[in-house]
């Protein structure tokens, strides 16, 4: 919330407005006014209670709003006066030195030093404009650099220059160091804390709150001014991790303006010169990690009207946006923009389309129909394919389900996946709000456990189901804070297009089976009734058809959620895309199921980025199709894939090859078993011949009998 005493802002900009008209039209900018109250203290007149957007950090300072109302009323803007009054005899130099070793969270610290000063209460006026922006006065040393804060915008902390030395750096604080706060609270930081020191010990926790050591008291007689610009995700995370939101983290995490340190610096040395009767020191000491210089942009007229539906000139345009304080030169019908740098939120072409939309007035913008050479907007060839998907789950009797991304280590160790996180490069959570939620999951199988355990236990029944979610893994180390708030912004090794994704994202497709498929089932063998891994193979399969991948194989997989020698793998081009299999016993009894469970997950987004989902026409067969079976007898140990594939070597003019029987038992050696396949053979333009047809399962019988030690059952 940002508190606006009209009486303060009317030093600024002059306006007619009374309160409900000044507050309809900051609404109607998009500054949303809460309500309206009266102002404490002598100040007098009403205060606006605003609700700044979090990307509008320029309008958490009374001049802000100033701008703001200047811009859409064409008042006046009447800048405060920042004439400095410096000693001829005292300079900086020599006396302040500022070190920035976290370049990455601090870009830029500047410095004034004023001696002599008298503590002691601040002016009335100053404490009734204060006071109507709800903060308690003080004294005149800590006041007035509150009045500078809610005047520019800038957050200034003012330092006993005596307690604190000549040294100043800035540094992440290490593991366990210890600050004890202004309110007299020590706390225990991280390295992901910023802190300012004397050097050596920490003084201040930045962007946040001072230290103890070396507050401003009644016996400081010289004061360091610190103006600084500080990361504002790091600022955020900072004090809602230590639970120390103010004033100060409230402006820094929504980004300050980083070229406003010196005038905030100068303003505050000039208010203690004037108020406390201090010296100003001649110089200002900044510390500039990298040029911060205004963006540039440019603005077509023609793709600006097209966007808003009006027919507004180059004149009109520019005169917007100059009432923003922004510079614009008109070259060859086009506008370039130059940003100041308190407006970080305009980056694109886009956001001066807004701007414009904004002080033209949005109720002010014609409510027109979309051009009919618009195209509506349509599938993807992913989506498509994801939606197919689903159809075909669904039709196998399955029911869709959606389980939480998030996770915990506990949560994938109970399903068997013991790994350390950090090791496998999987995405964590720095600050979670829980530590049932502190991961990204890697794989979705825990899901779906969790999912058959909870309705196994509420139910007792059948569970078929299956998701289309997300997996997430990879985290890559160059992504920071910094590179994306900077990405597109400020100079950097990156753009907003360049920038490294932070993690891989793979579109997953996971369920699990358990209980019966078949709704009558009197007449079945009970160890037919239970979950079947060749019911789950079987989906997949249909899905490889759907999908039309060509050369997927079918091995053996070691995982640790399945039951060993009771699972299998998919396999295309030599990499996995799907595991499927029968849940180990131990893990079912972590989670309380009493009854076999049949899990698979295939890698949708590899699968469907190998697919041909294109349809061609093709017509039916004109001459006959020759049938055959074949059972062929095989030790255990040989894969059924090694023997199809061995058939297909061999098998000229082969359309059609199915698998449609197993067998183990009576008749039948220990260690082997029968697989019975129907085969179609058929050419496109005759018919076989019986001889040939019988020519073509002599080679197969011998070729299966070499490579897979397979023999014809008699």
């Amino acid at each position: 919330m940002m508190r606006i005493p009209m009486a303060w802002l009317s030093e600024y900009v002059r306006t007619e407005l009374d309160a409900d008209q000044l507050a309809e039209m900051l609404t109607d900018l998009g500054i949303e006014i809460e309500e309206i109250e009266d102002a404490p203290g002598g100040l007098g007149g009403k205060v606006l209670v605003a609700e700044v957007t979090p990307n509008r950090g320029d309008c958490l300072s009374i001049l802000g709003m100033a701008r703001e109302v200047a811009a859409r009323t064409g008042a006046e803007l009447v800048m405060p006066d920042l004439t400095v009054p410096e000693s001829a005899d005292e300079r900086i130099d020599g006396r302040v030195r500022v070190g920035i070793e976290a370049e990455d969270l601090c870009a830029r610290y500047s410095a004034r030093l004023v001696l002599g000063v008298t503590p002691g209460p601040s002016p009335q006026w100053m404490q009734d404009k204060l006071l109507a922006c709800g903060q308690r006065p003080i004294d005149i040393l800590v006041d007035v650099t509150n009045y500078v804060m809610f005047e520019l915008g800038q957050p200034l902390h003012a330092f006993d220059y005596d307690l604190l030395g000549p040294n100043i750096g800035v540094r992440r604080a290490r593991e366990g160091e210890i600050l004890s706060t202004l309110d007299g609270v020590d706390r225990k930081l991280t390295p992901g804390n910023l802190l300012i020191t004397d050097g050596a010990n920490g003084v201040a926790l930045a962007g946040v709150m001072g230290g103890a050591s070396t507050a401003v008291s009644s016996t400081t007689r010289n004061v360091l001014i610190e103006a600084a610009h500080f990361t504002a995700p790091n600022i955020r995370r900072t004090a809602r991790n230590l639970g120390l939101e103010s004033e100060s983290s409230y402006r820094f995490a929504r980004v300050v303006d980083p070229g406003g340190t010196i005038r905030a610096a100068d303003r505050c040395a000039q208010l203690l010169a004037q108020c406390a009767g201090g010296t100003v020191v001649t110089g200002v000491v900044d510390a500039l990690v990298r040029p911060i210089e205004p963006a540039t942009i440019t603005l077509r007229p023609a793709r600006c009207n097209t966007f808003l539906g009006l027919a507004l000139t180059c004149d009109e345009m520019a005169g917007y946006l100059r009432a923003l304080g922004m510079e614009v030169t008109i070259i060859d019908g086009l506008l370039a923009v130059e940003v100041p740098t308190y407006r970080p939120d305009v980056t694109r072409e886009v956001d001066l389309i807004e701007e414009v939309a904004r002080l033209h007035g949005y109720n002010n913008v014609p409510m027109t129909l979309p051009p009919a050479a618009q195209r509506t907007g349509r599938l993807s060839r992913a989506q498509k394919a994801e939606r197919r998907i689903r159809d075909l789950c669904l039709a196998a009797g399955l029911n869709e389900v959606w389980t939480f991304s998030l996770t915990s280590p506990q949560a994938m160790a109970r399903a068997g996946y013991n790994q350390d996180p950090a090791a496998i490069g999987a995405v964590t959570l720095e600050n979670a709000l829980s530590t049932d939620f502190s991961v990204m999951r890697w794989s979705m199988l825990p899901s779906m456990l969790e999912v058959v355990g909870r309705n196994m236990t509420a139910h007792g029944g059948e569970v078929r189901i299956f998701e289309v979610g997300r997996t997430y893994a990879g985290l890559d180390p160059r992504v920071t804070d910094q590179t994306a708030a900077e990405a597109g912004r400020i100079a950097t090794g990156h753009t907003a297009a360049s920038l490294p994704v932070p993690c891989t994202e793979e579109r997953t497709l996971a369920g699990a089976v358990t209980g019966r498929l078949y709704s009558s089932a009197w007449n079945m063998p009970a160890e037919q009734l239970g979950a079947d891994i060749t019911e789950v193979k079987g989906l997949l399969d249909l899905l490889c058809g759907e999908l039309r991948l060509a050369g997927v194989t079918a091995e053996p997989c070691d995982d640790p959620v399945f039951e060993p020698g009771r699972s299998g793998q998919l396999k295309l081009a030599g990499e996995t895309i799907a595991v499927f299999g029968e849940v180990a016993d131990g893990i079912l009894d972590a989670y309380d199921i009493r009854r076999p469970v049949v899990l698979f997950e295939a890698n949708l987004g590899r699968m469907i980025a190998a697919s041909d989902l294109s349809r061609a026409y093709r017509p039916l067969p004109r001459y006959p199709a020759a049938l055959r079976d074949i059972a062929l007898v095989v030790p255990d140990e040989v894969p059924q894939a090694a023997v199809e594939a061995a058939i297909r070597e061999v098998a000229d003019n082969l359309a059609e090859l199915k698998l449609f029987d197993v067998y183990r038992g009576k008749g039948l050696p220990e260690g082997q078993r029968s697989l019975a396949y129907g085969l179609t053979f058929r050419l496109p333009d005759r018919t076989l011949t019986d001889v040939e047809v019988d020519a073509a399962m002599a080679r197969i019988v011998e070729h299966a009998q070499t490579a897979c030690s397979a023999v014809l059952r008699a």
